[in-house]
């Protein structure tokens, strides 16, 4: 561990602070936080070399003296971390700790952790993590030592957003079951604790959840809101801090409907994600006494190893359900193994994968899969007619203090209902009383084009507004809003919305159609 502590000073930059406590049955800050400047690393690493290993385990000495050197430099502008390194049970302290967490997580640092053997408590340091947005690791070897401490500050120097939080809203009658990170640390997230952290973002790698959610019976036929998800974080290379994306989850509901093929990445992450619920199941069985399932569980996780190339895990998990059989308990190494290898499966990627063709926006350049028809970045077409002419004024780029801050109304609009539309900078609000489709643009007297809420005397043209710029659809107890193809763009919650795909409205949504910006209001 001091040899990988010397490698890490070493690979810091000048401008990057550093800090090392060590704990047993109290703490010592080795190591006070200093920036790790070229004239002082021989200094640093010296003063690593002095640590000797004694005493007892009191992770929470250890978490409040590192957690007051971080403050001394804590700012929104950069990556707050705290590595926890123990290979000890922590006793009587947990709950503290997990409380010391949550009020760290608050404070936008972030705790990973590692265990280094097999005698410290994974339900434990799982906790610490998943509250703060950080990561937990298995380590059974010293080069994994290094190898889990290099790769941790690799990562954090790679940050791109920091201190991500997803909120999930289900609506009235939908549960939130589960959440699990798939990656880029891949583990079980809290469904008790929202918003949920999930840490840091890094340059060019995709941070992905997997959210169960649990539905009533669907019997009516149509559009059907499920859930407002909100992700906020701050952007510590363009020192953005609070930038924000909503995002509605629903779904169509009819009869009828032809079979269709599940995404390829979902079905790839339940299967490998079935494999760390039959480790988690086996230890279900024991701790409930049923020895029999509990071994049926190993024996079926050990086949679907092997089938799915994992020999050595498999191996595990065989010699664990004969383990089981006989002693009616797993091994300490054996549960760790399998429960962090059959997790650590979620990053492998799926083998003999189809490159999928790409079709690259000529306005953004991002790439979308094949047959998409509208960007899924800007909202263009794909396909657009290169020679058509738009007379509706083409605007440069929507301004930043246009961003919208999440909602989180209702989505419920039943027949009784009518919307009040305020228009930002307009004197007097709009009671509006929306139809099957109530459509929102500008009056042009040359074509004759008359939308429903004709927006003209608030600045239209001036501000990017289309003749048919978008529409809000009433369904059975829910509005949609629908983007007519405009030239500028509709955008929910700061979100620009793909052209005819409608999107759920709620109580207190801010739209924006062009550069106008309205805030609907249910009553």
């Amino acid at each position: 561990m001091k040899a990988a502590a010397h490698q890490i000073i070493d690979s810091l930059n000048e401008d990057d602070i550093i800090s090392i406590v060590s704990f047993s049955d109290r703490a010592e800050v080795v190591v006070e936080a200093t920036p790790t400047r070229e004239s002082e690393r021989l200094t640093l690493k010296a003063m690593v070399s002095t640590m000797q290993a004694s005493g007892g385990t009191e992770i929470l000495q250890g978490l409040i003296h590192g957690l007051a050197e971080l403050h001394h430099h804590l700012d929104r502008k950069y990556v707050n971390h705290l590595i926890l390194l123990t290979d000890g049970r922590t006793y009587g302290d947990e709950e503290d700790c997990i409380l010391l967490a949550e009020t760290a997580a608050g404070d936008g640092i972030a705790i990973s952790g590692m265990g280094i053997g097999e005698e410290w408590n994974d339900v434990f340091l799982d906790q610490v993590a998943s509250r703060t947005g950080g990561a937990s690791a298995y380590v059974n070897s010293p080069g994994a030592v290094s190898r889990f401490l290099k790769e941790r500050v690799r990562a954090l120097g790679r940050s791109y957003a920091e201190r991500l939080r997803l909120t999930v809203a289900p609506d009235p009658d939908v549960t939130l079951e589960s959440a699990f990170k798939l990656s880029p640390h891949p583990m079980p997230l809290p469904t008790d604790l929202q918003p949920v952290p999930l840490g840091t973002l890094e340059a060019n790698r995709t941070a992905s959840v997997l959210l169960q959610l649990q539905l009533p019976p669907l019997t009516q036929v149509g559009f059907r809101p499920l859930a407002r998800l909100d992700v906020t974080g701050d952007i510590i290379f363009a020192d953005h801090a609070g930038y924000k994306a909503i995002s509605d989850i629903s779904i169509e509901v009819a009869r009828d409907v032809p079979p269709e093929e599940p995404p390829l990445a979902i079905l790839d992450a339940l299967g490998k994600l079935t494999l760390y619920r039959m480790q988690e199941k086996a230890e279900e069985a024991i701790r409930r006494g049923d020895v029999a399932e509990a071994t049926r569980s190993l024996e079926n996780l050990a086949t679907r190893l092997l089938a799915a190339g994992q020999d050595e895990l498999a191996h595990q998990a065989m010699a664990e359900a004969r383990r089981v059989a006989h002693t009616h308990s797993l091994s300490e190494e054996g549960h760790k193994t399998l429960k962090y290898g059959t997790r650590a499966l979620l990053l492998a990627p799926r083998k003999n994968r189809e490159k999928t063709a790409m079709i690259v926006c000529p306005y953004c350049a991002q790439e979308n899969r094949e047959g998409t028809l509208f960007c899924e970045r800007c909202g263009q077409s794909l396909y657009a007619d290169a020679g058509r002419t738009v007379s509706t004024k083409q605007l440069d780029s929507p301004p930043d203090e246009l961003g919208a801050k999440a909602t989180w109304g209702t989505a419920r609009f039943d027949r009784h209902s009518s919307i009040i539309v305020h228009i930002r900078d307009a004197p007097e609000p709009i009671l509006l009383q929306p139809e099957q489709e109530t459509v929102l643009g500008r009056l042009d007297p040359g074509s004759g084009t008359a939308p429903d809420l004709d927006l003209t005397p608030y600045g239209a043209l001036e501000k990017g507004v289309s003749r048919m710029h978008a529409a809000i659809r009433r369904g059975e107890d829910t509005l949609t809003l629908v983007d007519l193809g405009s030239v500028n763009g509709t955008h929910l919650n700061g979100q620009r919305l793909i052209p005819n795909q409608p999107r759920v409205l709620r109580d207190g949504d801010e739209i924006r159609l062009g550069k106008l910006v309205v805030h609907i209001y249910f009553k």
